[in-house]
């Protein structure tokens, strides 16, 4: 028998709500819910080179542009990876719970009334 439902539903809960303070911490090391002047941290190259920002909440995304064509990309390459993994295994959880409800309910109505 696969894991009692309920287990697997708080699983795939602890594995939602994880995703939160990843990607707070993402946005928070990127830059992203600073006050600061985006010149701060796009500082390659010189004032005069920086072309702007482009910046997306999900998935996660604080980028330079300079005049040169170069980018720079301010969060870490392992935050949306991490994001998405937890979102998908969180999915998986609830699939799995709803095949684990419906396994129960057969067991049960299966069973020989006495």
């Amino acid at each position: 028998m696969i894991a009692s439902p309920g287990k697997l539903f708080a699983c795939a809960v602890l594995a939602l709500v994880s995703t939160i303070p990843l990607w707070v911490m993402g946005a928070l090391g990127s830059g992203m819910l600073t006050l600061a002047s985006a010149t701060v941290f796009c500082n390659e190259g010189g004032y005069e080179n920086f072309r702007g920002l482009q910046q997306k909440l999900f998935p996660l995304d604080y980028t330079c542009l300079y005049r040169d064509g170069h980018t720079e990309q301010l969060v870490s390459p392992l935050v949306n990876p991490l994001i998405f993994l937890l979102l998908g295994s969180s999915l998986l959880l609830v699939a799995l719970g709803i095949r684990a409800m419906i396994a129960q309910r057969r067991e049960r109505s299966a069973d020989p009334i006495e």
